[in-house]
């Protein structure tokens, strides 16, 4: 089912914790706000306000975690 990217809460380059706001998308006339499943820093921002876009399509990438890097 398509979505439209109504709002980008965040910016590339923020710092987000775990169940901040990162999207707000609306697919059949409802609204729906996607959270981040952990914390770390926006790498990139798949789509600008407007897109339409199918279910299943990343919408944020994260930088990858440079401490969790170092530790393997």
């Amino acid at each position: 089912m398509p979505c439209k990217i109504l709002k980008n809460e965040v910016v590339e380059g923020q710092s987000v914790k775990k169940g901040e706001p990162l999207v707000v998308i609306e697919s059949m006339k409802m609204e729906t706000v996607i959270r981040s499943p952990q914390d770390g820093v926006i790498k990139k921002l798949a789509h600008k306000e407007g897109d339409i876009c199918k279910a299943g399509t990343v919408l944020v990438l994260f930088e990858e975690d440079a401490s969790k890097q170092e530790s393997s």
